[in-house]
């Protein structure tokens, strides 16, 4: 593969937006409440969508119960599974056509069909050099405890091995 064609490709895949949500899917509710923000009803609704045994709506606290509640954004007690698939069917058309946009964009400016060792020296060459810069793969200041089932992925990587 030359490098302009991977450079094509690159191209393609950053010129792109890639930014899918259902944030602004209120209109799902019929009322002017929106989404309820993070772990509100709008990601309530998806959850229970499309992993029912993961939403028990019983265990929300009482509306006049103190807060603030962990983990809980505006407008649970509205959640509806109902709008959730719908909700979700909404973001998976868009991924869709987010997709179909990057092949057409990828096919005009392919030149030849990419080999095992295309792949590798992209990887090699375009990839692994960046892995560094990825937000993932910076350690936060704060170790999780000792104990905590997080401690053991708390530490970034060595990437020169790769």
């Amino acid at each position: 593969m030359s490098r302009s064609c991977s450079t094509s490709c690159n191209n393609t895949l950053t010129r792109g937006s890639l930014f899918i949500s259902s944030d602004t899917d209120a209109d799902h509710f019929g009322d002017d409440l929106g989404t309820g923000g993070h772990a509100g009803r709008g990601e309530t609704s998806q959850l229970w969508a499309v992993a029912p045994d993961c939403v028990d709506l019983s265990r929300l606290p009482e509306s006049d119960a103190p807060g603030p509640h962990f983990a809980m954004g505006g407008h649970v007690p509205l959640s509806s599974r109902r709008a959730g698939e719908r909700m979700t069917a909404d973001v998976i058309d868009r991924i869709a056509i987010k997709a179909r946009e990057g092949i057409e964009a990828y096919e005009k400016r392919r030149t030849s069909v990419l080999t095992y060792g295309d792949v590798e020296a992209i990887w090699s060459e375009e990839i692994s050099p960046r892995l560094s810069d990825l937000a993932s793969l910076t350690e936060p200041e704060d170790a999780p405890a000792d104990d905590s089932q997080w401690r053991a992925n708390w530490p970034v990587p060595d990437l020169s091995r790769l």
